[in-house]
């Protein structure tokens, strides 16, 4: 646990402290970051069980509650309001529930009504860096999927809190939130891992755990798989492209065998060439073949079981260094460095929340770049069976399509509404739309799938908006003169991505975001890169 801004807190009096809600690990945190004891606001649901009600009575917290009278609510909200008074630090989750979208969920009026006739300041805080830890709901409900999800973890995984600048008490909730947003948008910038899918795929087959790139358990069997045939394709082509930088792969391949080809291009250090031009040869083509035999799957597999990562890596022709500045991908317009696909893939997951049971088909010949890779943040499969669980396409390509009964459909670009209504009748179910950035390959926008826990429900997408920021950025409507908005508004829209240590602004163009977070815009398929002002 790293603390940034610690010195915000006052050593005395009273203060509400306001912070965001990704998983059960979230209170602890946020006492463990502060010297000051908290008295938090407790729902009353875990309060009354008996865990909770011991170490809630000691820790003095308030019971509060959305589901009884009105006269009971104001009650808790006084009585937080009265500890303020009396010099204690409150602190409240303004989402009142734990996200299970992995975004930051629209603040309730409660800060406003406990800081009324209140003479102290509120302190905007954000937890980053949870969202996939076993606390939280990116692998579903805690708590229901068995021990291994406790054994099978990163022994340290790390967890950033930032503490943000004393805000006067007749802050509105909007401007509150919007403070923990940019706060949440710097502490939740993903740590440095494997710059290379190569080798990312190789401590992924050796059953590896990373810093916030959990996985687990049961995926590692087809990620070995994948990764023993990316290995023995590699050795057989690697004397055949050792002049050839950038290579191209056969349209004609399926899913799974295009991203084999992917994978052995990656352990080999080479640019996957998607600009068309013959001169480049081809994997998958009679030339180029990606089948292999028996004995080199098996000389595969005992290198990668006896030899160290690194070594092996360099032995097919890419180390660290080198992964470190790889050309991963290019096409006629853009280069692709391999940790930028890398963070695309992961938003992906992240923001779909993509599973060890899903099936993942691109039958786009042309498919994003971070497609192939999805797997090593999510463990799911590059099928070949056809209907699969997630299905990825071009508007286009998703008008030709008639199988049905996916678990969903994934729209790469806005969708008109007498378009949305034709493939939704052809394909008899739902689509759901994700809007790139100009580079054609972060996401910044998407409709997600809704979240359903028991009574619990957290929609991800609605009619007539483009969707929610993805996990990872922050959306907000901004005036002429540069500042921000309250929810609907009128004005520009601008996403904010962290980006190798630096925030960077993407200009949407004229649109709203209503209380919910969700963006309505006229111009999401013209996208313009900023730096912040």
């Amino acid at each position: 646990l790293s603390v940034e801004g610690a010195e915000h807190i006052p050593e005395s009096g009273g203060a509400l402290l306001v912070c965001n809600h990704i998983s059960f690990a979230d209170a602890p945190l946020v006492q463990s970051a502060l010297r000051r004891p908290i008295r938090f606001l407790m729902h009353k649901s875990f309060y009354e069980q008996p865990f909770f009600r011991f170490f809630g009575k000691r820790l003095r917290c308030i019971s509060i509650t959305d589901q009884g009278s009105p006269r009971e609510l104001i009650s808790s909200l006084r009585e937080a309001s009265e500890a303020i008074k009396d010099g204690d630090l409150v602190c409240i989750f303004a989402e009142s529930m734990i996200s299970r979208l992995g975004l930051l969920l629209p603040f309730r009026r409660g800060i406003e009504v406990i800081m009324r006739r209140v003479n102290a300041p509120i302190i905007p805080m954000a937890l980053g860096g949870l969202w996939g830890d076993q606390l939280s709901f990116r692998w579903g409900a805690p708590g229901q999927h068995g021990l291994w999800r406790w054994l099978n973890r990163p022994l340290r995984w790390p967890v950033t809190a930032r503490i943000g600048k004393p805000l006067p008490a007749d802050t509105p909730s909007w401007a509150v939130r919007e403070q923990v947003g940019e706060l949440l948008l710097a502490a939740d910038e993903p740590t440095p891992g494997a710059s290379s899918p190569g080798l990312l795929l190789l401590r992924r087959a050796k059953g590896l755990q990373e810093n916030k790139r959990y996985l687990p358990p049961s995926c590692r069997p087809h990620l070995l798989r994948r990764a023993v045939d990316a290995i023995a394709c590699a050795r057989q082509l690697r004397s055949r492209l050792r002049d050839h930088d950038h290579v191209a792969v056969s349209p004609e391949l399926s899913p799974s065998t295009a991203a084999r080809a992917c994978d052995t291009l990656a352990l080999l250090g080479k640019t996957i060439d998607l600009t068309g031009d013959p001169a480049n040869p081809s994997l998958g083509t009679p030339d180029f073949p990606l089948s292999t035999s028996f004995s080199s799957r098996l000389r595969a597999r005992i290198s990668l079981r006896f030899l160290p990562t690194h070594s092996l890596l360099r032995r097919l022709g890419m180390d660290h260094a080198r992964a470190a500045r790889h050309i991963l991908c290019r096409t006629a317009d853009h280069a692709y460095g391999a940790e930028q696909i890398l963070e695309a893939a992961r938003r992906f997951s992240d923001a779909f929340r993509l599973t060890p049971d899903d099936d993942l088909a691109f039958l786009d010949p042309s498919p994003p770049p971070f497609a192939p890779w999805c797997s090593l943040f999510s463990g799911c499969r590059i099928g070949n069976q056809l209907p699969g669980t997630i299905l990825i396409a071009d508007p286009a390509v998703l008008a030709g399509i008639t199988i049905s009964d996916w678990r969903l459909v994934i729209s790469l670009g806005p969708l008109a509404p007498d378009q949305r209504t034709a493939l939704e009748t052809s394909l008899g179910q739902p689509v759901h739309t994700v809007v790139l950035a100009d580079d054609g390959i972060t996401p910044l926008i998407a409709e997600l799938p809704d979240a359903v826990d028991g009574s619990i429900r957290q929609d991800g997408q609605r009619p007539g908006s483009a969707g929610l920021p993805v996990p990872g950025t922050r959306m907000r409507t901004i005036g002429t003169d540069g500042t921000a908005l309250s929810p609907g508004a009128s004005g520009t829209l601008e996403i904010r991505c962290r980006e190798a240590g630096k925030t960077t602004a993407t200009i949407l163009g004229p649109g709203t975001i209503d209380a919910d977070g969700f963006v309505t815009t006229t111009t999401c398929t013209s996208l313009s890169m900023e730096e912040p002002g």
